[in-house]
């Protein structure tokens, strides 16, 4: 969208915004319908937490914000319509990095970050099915390893 500016502050931007509606959360990622104050416009905010194992637990957290329509709003909040990440995520979102910068992302451009987010959720799924046989295990050595092994195993598989 060339009428938005490249880069701004994600800081400032989030602080204009209010939450409309908390749809969906768990250890990882978070879904919600949020409102610019100052313009009026909704976004369906995502939120996803990258758990750094190999840097002692660090989490990154980005942020995506996707420009809603009021039938958008309303089919998502009425659970008429599909807002997954990244399959449902086909117009130009914001998106964050590591810094505090949000930038304007056409996914039409890039289909090389769908690869990403599908990573990025083989990840999570990964995650999830550790964190609920972690309760229940025995030997919490072995399915350690074994989701070492699984880790490794996705990040040799090749790119589509």
């Amino acid at each position: 969208m060339n009428e938005h500016a490249q880069f701004f502050p994600r800081d400032a931007f989030m602080a204009k915004l209010d939450t409309v509606n908390k749809l969906k959360e768990n250890d990882f990622e978070r879904y919600q319908i949020v409102k610019d104050k100052e313009t009026g416009q909704h976004y369906l905010h995502y939120t996803l937490e990258i758990l750094r194992l190999s840097e002692g637990g660090y989490k990154d957290q980005y942020d995506y914000f996707l420009p809603l329509q009021s039938d958008d709003v309303l089919g998502i909040v009425l659970a008429e319509q599909p807002y997954s990440f990244p399959d449902h995520w086909k117009e130009t979102y914001l998106r964050s990095g590591l810094d505090d910068r949000l930038m304007w992302f056409d996914p039409k451009e890039n289909f090389e970050s769908f690869a990403v987010a599908e990573e990025e959720q083989s990840l999570l799924e990964s995650l999830r099915r550790f964190k609920s046989e972690w309760e229940h295990s025995s030997d919490k050595e072995a399915l350690t390893r074994k989701l070492f092994d699984e880790l490794e195993a996705q990040r040799k598989k090749p790119s589509c």
